[in-house]
C-alpha cells in the first residue's frame, strides 16, 4: 500500500517486512524506515493535518519537516484511515 501525505511531498509504502518507508515525492530519494510494527503493513495512510501516519498495524507521530525523520517504534494500538476520518479497530 502506497500513500502521498496531502501536500504532496511525502510518499509513504507499507511492507510485508514489517516497516514504513517514506520517500520524496519529487526525487523519489528514500528519506526513512520506520519499523517496529509486528506483523506486515497492509494499509497506510497520512493523517488529514499530516503530523501522523497510520496503518493497520499503529501510530506513528511526524517529526517537523526541519527535524530529519526517526526510525521509531510503534505502539499496538491500530487505526483504519476511511475516507478522511480516523476508525479504531484494536
Amino acid at each position: 500500500a502506497v500513500a502521498f501525505s496531502r501536500d504532496g511531498k511525502l510518499v509513504a509504502s507499507a511492507s510485508d517486512d514489517k516497516t514504513v518507508r517514506l520517500w520524496d515525492a519529487e526525487t523519489g530519494a528514500h528519506r526513512s524506515t520506520l519499523e517496529g510494527h509486528s506483523d506486515w503493513v497492509r494499509a497506510v495512510a497520512f493523517s488529514p493535518d499530516g503530523k501522523h501516519i497510520r496503518t493497520d498495524r499503529g501510530d506513528i507521530a511526524l517529526p517537523s519537516p526541519t527535524t530529519p525523520l526517526p526510525s521509531v517504534p510503534l505502539p499496538q494500538p491500530s487505526y483504519i484511515f476511511v475516507e478522511d476520518q480516523w476508525i479504531s479497530v484494536g
